[in-house]
């Protein structure tokens, strides 16, 4: 039961009132956490402090080299809100998205927690071909370290996270805490509607769906290999690209239709995605480097079985066998293709593994059980 005692301070330099920030994490999580608290307090700041120096910096080496929420003067600043916030409302705990108001916030007492979906570094190390690591990562890298052994603890959504920050950052496993984040745009269909959906999958043709913005990272030209490999074997299939506008071999662009990118505020936009999920029989989305993987639990939620690589955080969102298949991380498009036809080896095998994706779905990857997970992990630790 909820203790007006229960007050949580949320700090964010994302805005939480925006559906669209981090792709909508912070709006969910907030609105999930307003639930299971019986007072929220959000503080954001949403800008970052510009300095003669930071600025001159930013612009003789360019805006991903010297980001300004990097610099020294935003990261005290932000520190600065926090412990004028933490003094004002005097909460019974602070939860942090992300690190950036920590670095130099110091002791706020009371209990202080730190969720994300990796250690910063981690993240930067795995997405290395794909982003610049900026000037200052070394030592953001080695502030963020400082802060996260003074916490009482820190939540991550995977595994692979939390044992990345055992090694970085030096904390004892006790302060490691791995809840799953929800899905951001889970399906609005009953299980009911879901279930029978099931029943009448796949068809006479395979219908494949990639959702990702980058199409390099996501993995896309392993998509269309795979793609290729599956015709090559005697199996129709289509593949549904939506996020990007990739350049389809001319040899494959009668298999693969280029929706582009569906905005999920646009009424017609949204139509067509949630389209696309329900005639989808299987999610392929081979990410080169995923620190999570959000649009697996959205897939999930829809009763789509998932083939993936092993990357990072993957492996905490597709259980292997169970909701899905993943490819060691070197695998080729003949691999993937392997895996797909393990996942339709029988009708029996496919619904099993579609119907326990729509069960992990509903059960572990929601805001309300990660909401839920936060309540008890702060509220436990606050019990003599």
């Amino acid at each position: 039961m909820q203790s007006n005692q229960e007050h949580l301070l949320i700090a964010t330099v994302e805005d939480a009132d925006s559906p669209a920030a981090w792709s909508g994490t912070p709006y969910h999580m907030v609105n999930a956490l307003r639930a299971e608290f019986a007072r929220v307090t959000v503080l954001q700041t949403l800008r970052s402090v510009k300095r003669p120096l930071p600025v001159l910096m930013r612009l003789l080496r360019g805006q991903a080299q010297r980001p300004l929420w990097m610099s020294a003067p935003t990261l005290r600043h932000c520190g600065a809100r926090l412990r004028a916030a933490v003094s004002e409302v005097r909460p019974s705990h602070v939860l942090s998205i992300s690190s950036q108001h920590l670095i130099h916030a110091g002791p706020l007492g009371c209990p202080t927690y730190m969720v994300s979906d990796a250690p910063w570094m981690a993240y930067k190390e795995a997405y290395a071909r794909y982003e610049p690591l900026p000037d200052l990562a070394a030592r953001y890298a080695r502030l963020e370290a400082q802060a996260a052994r003074d916490l009482s603890g820190l939540i991550f959504p995977t595994p692979w996270a939390c044992e990345q920050a055992r090694e970085r950052y030096g904390v004892p496993a006790s302060r490691l805490h791995c809840l799953p984040f929800g899905a951001n745009r889970a399906s609005p269909l009953a299980a009911e509607v879901l279930d029978r959906q099931i029943d009448g999958k796949p068809g006479r043709s395979l219908n494949l769906l990639f959702v990702g913005r980058d199409w390099v990272r996501k993995g896309g030209p392993l998509a269309l290999e795979a793609l290729a490999q599956l015709h090559a074997r005697g199996m129709p299939a289509r593949l549904v690209v939506i996020g990007c506008t990739p350049e389809v071999p001319q040899a494959l662009r009668s298999w693969v239709d280029v929706l582009g990118f569906l905005s999920p505020a646009q009424p017609s936009d949204q139509q067509r995605l949630e389209q696309a999920y329900r005639a989808a029989d299987l999610f392929l989305l081979p990410s080169q480097a995923e620190c999570y993987g959000l649009v697996f639990a959205e897939a999930q939620s829809w009763g789509l079985p998932c083939v993936a690589l092993a990357v990072q955080g993957v492996p905490g969102v597709v259980v292997d066998g169970m909701t899905g298949r993943l490819c060691p991380p070197d695998a080729d498009g003949l691999a993937l293709a392997q895996a797909i036809e393990e996942v339709l080896a029988s009708p029996h095998t496919y619904r099993r593994l579609a119907r326990a994706a729509l069960q992990h779905a509903r059960q572990a990857t929601t805001w309300s059980a990660f909401a839920a997970g936060v309540r008890s992990l702060l509220m436990g630790a606050s019990q003599p």
